[in-house]
């Protein structure tokens, strides 16, 4: 039985998380200090109306196990990695990197 986490959004010294989200508004990541990967786990909208915005420079952004999310990123600078998402819209500013699926 696998829970979810608690939601939350922190550092740790690897990255930056944002996890347990079951949202229908917008999460801002603000620009960091740092260009650390960005982690977005177990986050979920019922109405496809949730937004995750992440300002400034990222280094890599994984996404894993989120459905019905839009994520709009200002900056990746390598890759896009998600994996086990449904219904997942990425908004990319710049020039996109290498997206995985």
């Amino acid at each position: 039985n696998l829970m979810s986490p608690v939601p939350s959004v922190y550092e740790t010294s690897d990255n930056h998380v944002i996890e347990g989200f079951d949202f229908d508004d917008t999460i801002y990541l603000p620009p960091r200090t740092s260009k650390k990967p960005v982690h977005i786990r177990c986050c979920t909208s019922k109405y496809s109306h949730g937004i995750i915005e992440i300002a400034g420079l990222t280094d890599t952004l994984f996404v894993e196990i989120s459905s019905n999310v839009r994520i709009m990123v200002s900056a990746v600078l390598k890759n896009i990695v998600v994996v086990g998402c449904s219904n997942i819209e990425l908004v990319i500013g710049g020039n996109p990197p290498k997206v995985v699926l």
